[in-house]
């Protein structure tokens, strides 16, 4: 095989594998969405009216493999390009990819729904792990208009103690002077780029490139949280960094959290801990967990279609919570009710949010089963929890730890303890 031949299938490899935006372009152009004006390499909306950027936004999703026989020519043409290029003796994986990029990002708030970004770090290594020259990167930056931190005291969340002082911050230049820098970081072709739980990251960077009208720059990332969540099913919840690396017997003792390029570093020990664990490649790994797979504006346009639509959410729950009022105060008597000392924890149930918010439905049958001699708490230290409806009970059983605690439909739980 020739050398040209070589690099046109290296090239090829990497496009399909990554997602780059020349496919996105090639999906919007395919699609001949009408509304869609014409998006360029970067999508720059830098100079156009706010309303204008907000329905760009909205419009410029690319419809990324949603028919299931294009996404399986695109994985068999992969295929069959890395047996041409390893009969060469070529790894296609590290000849396409020089190193690995760990990204993460600190905020001041996000008040309104938007992040103000005070800190960017990442953590550079090989394709074995080690760290590359200069391979690290903090940039603290003034969180600038609207900025103030708000990271402490907060009602339902824990307290977020950043590494650096608060003036630090305040002293430091704005987002938009290391805009070009991060930019050119996070795009750059033979560099694969990894994030915990990066749809937050996605959304701090972007943010800001509207915050400051500055070009959104497009780059494909990979979720090492939902990784982790694939290879690792028996861990049960949300896992952030500190119980990822505690359950893969990681020790992050001396290391500054809550600081970006530590946090990259993290990130990168466990990633590096699931390929020996697995005896999987970085690539198999990606292959092997679609949903890691995040490019920037397609994942920013879902993220602000999916807060609009927690704040109808939150809207609907409280006019509901008016309108409810005395039915909750009588399920409120009954979650107060004295629970016996020697009751056993099988006569004890919970009932989930959406119960609650239906409990003008659910309350006669939940008062029936408290008649029947079950108590119902408002802990979790229970033995049966009942969901509304299937689509709760299943997302409640990818959340919680179920080896002690029932999951049940209100019919199921009904026929139990008839």
């Amino acid at each position: 095989m020739e050398k040209k031949e070589t690099n046109e299938l290296l090239k090829e490899w990497r496009q399909r594998v990554t997602n780059t935006r020349a496919e996105i372009l090639a999906d919007l152009r395919d699609a001949q969405r009408p509304n869609t004006k014409t998006v360029v390499e970067s999508a720059d909306l830098s100079d156009q009216p706010k309303e204008i950027v907000s329905r760009n936004v909205e419009e410029m999703e690319a419809p990324f493999f949603e028919d299931r026989n294009r996404q399986m020519e695109n994985e068999c043409r992969i295929e069959k390009i890395e047996a041409a290029l390893r009969k060469e003796g070529i790894d296609p994986y590290k000849a396409s990819f020089s190193s690995l990029l760990f990204v993460d990002t600190e905020s001041s708030n996000c008040f309104d729904g938007v992040y103000k970004m005070c800190e960017y770090g990442h953590y550079a290594t090989d394709t074995s792990f080690s760290e590359i020259q200069n391979g690290r990167k903090d940039i603290l930056m003034n969180p600038g208009m609207d900025g103030r931190f708000n990271l402490v005291g907060r009602k339902g969340h824990r307290d977020l103690i950043l590494a650096h002082s608060h003036a630090e911050y305040k002293r430091s230049p704005r987002f938009d002077e290391f805009h070009n820098d991060i930019s050119f970081y996070l795009r750059q072709p033979s560099v694969l780029v990894f994030m915990w739980a990066s749809e937050n990251d996605i959304q701090a960077l972007l943010d800001q490139c509207f915050r400051y009208r500055m070009t959104c720059p497009s780059f494909v990332s990979y979720d090492v949280q939902q990784i982790f969540m694939k290879e690792f099913p028996d861990f049960k919840g949300i896992p952030s960094l500190e119980k990822a690396a505690t359950f893969l017997g990681l020790s992050i003792e001396g290391i500054t959290q809550h600081r970006p390029d530590e946090d990259a570093y993290i990130t990168m020990m466990i990633l590096k801990a699931i390929v020996e664990k697995t005896s999987k490649t970085v690539m198999e790994l990606i292959y092997g967990c679609p949903a890691c797979q995040r490019e920037s504006i397609r994942e920013y346009r879902s993220m602000k279609r999916r807060h609009k639509e927690n704040a109808a959410r939150r809207a609907e729950i409280n006019k509901r919570k008016a309108e409810l009022a005395p039915y909750h105060e009588e399920l409120n008597e009954l979650l107060s009710a004295p629970t016996p000392e020697d009751a056993p924890k099988e006569r004890m149930f919970a009932v989930s949010l959406e119960t609650k918010m239906h409990v003008d439905e659910t309350l006669p049958m939940i008062k029936k089963w408290v008649e029947r001699g079950f108590f119902l708490r408002r802990h979790l230290n229970v033995a049966y929890l009942v969901a509304y409806d299937e689509a709760e009970r299943q997302y409640l059983l990818n959340i919680l730890d179920t080896k002690e605690l029932k999951v049940l439909l209100r019919e199921e739980f009904n026929r139990l303890i008839s």
